[in-house]
């Protein structure tokens, strides 16, 4: 059972996160032809959009649990006969005379179907319900059912629906048993929740008994749809991504079901489209409204996120705070690195985003550091005998028999193995962040193909409702935050990397990866929202994750009694990610963004207070740079005043726990303020140096290339000074601004310098652009 457990923070990075969460078959074929498994992997319990359900019943999930339906004997033996990312169809066998042959697990519909084949009489047990008859009044066939409303109390309303034109002789209730017989087979039966995850109360008025009637013979008509094809296309120069798919169904009339993520993202303002008018039923599901387009084609086109980088120069006359962010790089490398996490991202990645900034002892250890650790990272088995770094392992999902590469994970219940994204996507993470600073892009082409092979968990994990990968093989959740965090920044990167490469064909499978991911990622700053006015978390809880047979991950907010970490992690990649924090504000959740701050500092007055003691044992040392700084960061993208980021920032100082996952990008990220702009794109040269001098207004860029080529240099201004020139070696060369980047295409080889004049803006003048 994936029973889920409360998201309590935890002890060191490794131990620590192990506390946040806690019969192989023969290989089904998958749906249409994508292989995948989703969240419906290893295991037969499955949560869909509004029940819970197993191979012999159906539950209603918490927090409106307490009804359910049991369609076989415990005893039924479930055999997967086809998997996908959107549904999954269990042969049942020994499950008793009333047992249906077959039931299918669905996240395209409020709902699940079970069909009984030849059964003439079906016995479901049920809680003590009352029974009522519906049709469909026009259309042909007339579509037949049975409505279930609470006799006592209150409980959701549930729809069992027949075949076209069907329609049962018999519908009879004797206690908690309900019996459906016919002289015909009942054949395919749908399992409906017309108002979804919404409970119905026995006291109901008329009108509101009429309503639900129409609701649920609406949803008569409504056949459950089947995924058959989907097509996605990669536009670069607009930046979008079109993904569209097409549904059939066998009884009632087609839908097109939109994940209930993204409906619920557009209704806050997301940048996406849907071809056709969206139709929202008043469905409500774990995981907000169900919508879908009338017909058999659902056609979204999605905003890839923002790809530029974000190296700021150093100032030439800062010497205080270039000390502090160099005194908090470390672990950049050791023997103890074993997985690819350790070998490949922590302390490297994080110190080469501020490599202006490092002084000359940390960049050579910087170096010494990839040199020695990130090939390691990337070494696949046979290992020798008696190798102890043994970094990857690969597994087999019994349904699918599809094998994916893993590198870390969390022992969860009963031998779940879980955050498996995390472990691999922030090597992948890290591997780009090296190549796009180094210029060693030579080094990715020559293990581009483990990259993929390590990228297949989240092809294969990807959840059609949620748009991201589950963080385990058998579903249960996207994990606490830093796991999605982690998925989407590790998605970006392989993005640019495929970008970089010239490997098109993953460029366009990375954008649509990228581009779904992104959507989730940013949602979840609007969703504590909602679900706190749905009664799915209490009112100190932030949402930070998705859960399958539940709703929301969270994380609790109380200074007497949670954690601090517990809802930091929603920022945090364990490590600084400036990709995350460019997709919110590119989707404009910056506000919820705002928030969220608002209420943590509410929550946590002293937050910023290295010294302050908790009335408990936190993890990561209570307010430690590694959980203030993500806050200082958010804080800086909001735009809070310098002084303050600042004082927050020595008021940390007492508690300098865990710092080379999260400090030296945040405070080069601060330190950037006081210049008057960032590099967005330089590849494939390496950045050797980048330095903006302040007495002459002048950035000072340097780079080097390993053979001659027109390169292309694109700044972003970040301030209120303009550029007036630019050059090459000494020499004028053309470039052009839009008023916000600078962009210059120039012949280079070798080592050489860039250097950007900049000057006071007119008198007047607050937007100046194109000179």
């Amino acid at each position: 059972m994936k029973n889920p457990m409360s998201a309590t923070p935890t002890v060191g990075i490794r131990a620590a996160r192990a506390m946040l969460l806690f019969a192989a078959l023969a290989a089904a074929a998958p749906l249409y032809g994508q292989a995948g498994f989703g969240r419906f992997g290893r295991e037969n319990d499955d949560g869909l959009l509004t029940l819970n359900v197993s191979p012999d019943r159906i539950d209603l999930p918490s927090p409106v649990s307490g009804f359910s339906i049991r369609m076989a004997a415990a005893s039924v033996t479930p055999t997967v006969s086809s998997i996908d990312q959107t549904a999954k169809v269990l042969a049942l066998s020994g499950g008793g005379s009333g047992s249906p042959t077959s039931v299918r697990h669905t996240l395209l519909y409020p709902g699940m179907s079970a069909d009984f084949g030849a059964l003439a009489t079906l016995t479901l047990s049920t809680s003590s319900v009352n029974v009522e008859r519906i049709e469909t009044a026009t259309g042909s066939p007339t579509m037949h059912g049975v409505l279930l409303t609470a006799s006592s109390g209150s409980f959701v309303p549930v729809v069992i629906a027949f075949r076209n034109g069907f329609r049962p002789a018999t519908v009879s209730r004797s206690g908690t048993s309900l019996t459906i017989s016919d002289a015909q087979a009942l054949g395919e039966v749908r399992f409906i929740t017309p108002i979804g995850m919404t409970r119905f109360a026995s006291t109901a008025s008329t009108v509101q008994r009429n309503d639900l009637r129409a609701q649920s013979i609406e949803w008569l008509r409504r056949g459950l749809p089947l995924l058959v094809d989907r097509q996605s296309t990669y536009d670069r120069n607009l930046g979008t991504v079109t993904i569209t798919e097409r549904f059939a169904t066998a009884n009632g009339s087609s839908i097109a079901p939109i994940p209930p993520v993204l409906a619920f993202a557009m209704q806050n303002g997301y940048p996406a489209s849907v071809q056709g008018t969206i139709v929202r039923p008043g469905v409500r599901t774990k995981y907000g409204p169900f919508a879908f387009v009338e017909g058999d084609t659902c056609r979204v086109t999605l905003p890839v996120p923002p790809l530029d980088e974000f190296a700021t120069p150093r100032r030439s006359d800062e010497t205080t705070r270039r000390t502090l962010l160099n005194g908090l790089v470390s672990r950049l490398g050791a023997s103890w690195a074993v997985n690819a996490v350790d070998l490949g991202y922590v302390g490297l990645a994080p110190a080469q985003m501020a490599l202006p900034y490092l002084d000359t002892t940390r960049r050579n250890n910087l170096r010494s550091g990839w040199n020695t650790y990130l090939s390691l990272a990337w070494r696949f088995p046979p290992y020798p005998v008696g190798d102890t770094r043994i970094t990857w392992r690969e597994t087999t999902e019994p349904f699918t028999g599809l094998n994916y590469w893993w590198t870390y994970k969390i022992d969860g219940p009963q031998g779940q193995a879980l955050d498996l994204e995390w472990g691999n996507l922030l090597p992948v993470y890290g591997t780009y962040k090296y190549a796009q600073f180094t210029g060693d892009w030579a080094f990715v082409q020559a293990r581009w193909s483990r990259i993929r092979e390590v990228m297949r968990f989240t092809d294969y994990a990807d959840d059609w409702a949620w748009m991201t990968n589950s963080n385990g093989d058998m579903g249960y959740s996207t994990g606490t935050g830093d796991p999605m965090t982690a998925a989407f920044g590790g998605h970006v990167a392989a993005l640019k990397m495929a970008r970089a490469l010239g490997d098109t064909d993953a460029e366009t499978s990375f954008a649509v990866r990228a581009a779904r991911v992104m959507v989730p990622a940013v949602s979840r700053l609007w969703y504590t929202d909602w679900a706190r006015a749905e009664g799915y978390i209490s009112a100190t809880e932030q949402v930070i994750g998705f859960w399958e047979r539940s709703t929301f991950t969270t994380g609790q907010m109380n200074e007497a009694s949670s954690d601090p970490w517990s809802a930091t992690n929603l920022l945090s990649g364990n490590g600084m990610m400036p990709e995350f924090f460019a997709a919110v504000q590119a989707a404009s959740a910056g506000p919820a963004l705002n928030v969220f701050e608002q209420r943590y500092s509410a929550a946590y007055p002293n937050w910023s207070n290295g010294s302050f003691t908790y009335p408990f044992t936190p993890i990561y040392g209570g307010n430690s740079v590694y959980v203030v700084f993500p806050h200082i960061h958010a804080r800086n993208v909001l735009g809070e005043a310098s002084e303050n980021l600042w004082a927050y920032v020595d008021s940390s100082q007492a508690n300098r726990g865990t710092t080379s996952w999260m400090a030296p990008p945040v405070l080069a990220a601060l330190l950037g303020r006081d210049v008057p702009l960032l590099l967005a794109e330089w590849r494939p040269a390496a950045l050797v140096d980048a330095v903006y001098n302040p007495a002459t207004l002048r950035a000072t860029l340097d780079f080097s290339v390993t053979q001659p080529m027109t390169w292309n240099l694109k700044a972003r201004r970040t301030g209120t000074l303009v550029p007036t020139a630019v050059t090459l070696g000494g020499a004028a060369i053309p470039w052009s601004t839009d008023g916000q980047n600078i962009t210059a295409t120039v012949a280079v080889s070798g080592a050489f310098r860039v250097e950007i004049q900049f000057a006071q803006p007119p008198a007047g003048v607050e937007d100046w652009r194109a000179h």
